[in-house]
């Protein structure tokens, strides 16, 4: 089921076969990650960017979440103690976790992690969102721009990303960037 460097964007084959059943399907998608300079968005925007502070920051980031992922099975309904947890694993880097301000309004948020494969580190977009009140403005694009710059500084070649296969707004922003389907597995 793997998809190939000769397939455009994603193999129509996978797509029908998922679409044929009655669960939920996740996509993978994968890019090489090129030398990156910060958008230029952050800088004439009026947008800041600033690491996650624990302590601090659970609460607006809690609310952005929930309402940009209401309904959603994995992603909606976090609490503190999801926040946390996922905070205390290994994997974990504050760095990584960025907030995107409008003013004193968090308008959006990227969260980064570093994934082990079988020969190499991989970056990870973990999660992505932007407050429903800030979309439609290039927000989006320009958090995994910043996303894929930060993973280059990091040192990483590739970059992954999962999202449901029902997010069609997310698969086209990820492929307008240059990821490309790798594969598309059942929801756990």
């Amino acid at each position: 089921m793997l998809a190939n460097d000769n397939d455009y964007h994603y193999d129509s084959d996978m797509v029908k076969e998922s679409q044929s059943k009655t669960c939920r399907y996740i996509w993978r998608l994968r890019m090489k990650v090129n030398a990156a300079s910060v958008p230029r968005f952050f800088q004439d925007s009026g947008f800041s960017l600033r690491p996650f502070e624990r302590g601090v920051d659970e609460h607006i980031w809690l609310d952005v979440n929930n309402f940009a992922f209401a309904g959603h099975p994995d992603q909606g309904n976090w609490n503190y103690g999801k926040l946390h947890s996922r905070m205390d694993e290994a994997w974990f880097r504050h760095e990584r976790f960025i907030l995107c301000f409008k003013e004193e309004e968090l308008a959006g948020f990227i969260w980064n992690k570093s994934v082990k494969e079988e020969f190499s580190q991989v970056g990870e977009i973990h999660i992505i969102a932007v407050s429903p009140h800030h979309q439609n403005c290039g927000l989006g694009r320009a958090l995994v721009k910043q996303s894929l710059a930060m993973m280059h500084e990091d040192g990483f070649d590739e970059a992954i990303v999962y999202t449901d296969e029902t997010n069609t707004v997310a698969i086209r922003l990820y492929e307008s960037v240059g990821f490309s389907l790798e594969v598309i597995e059942p929801a756990e």
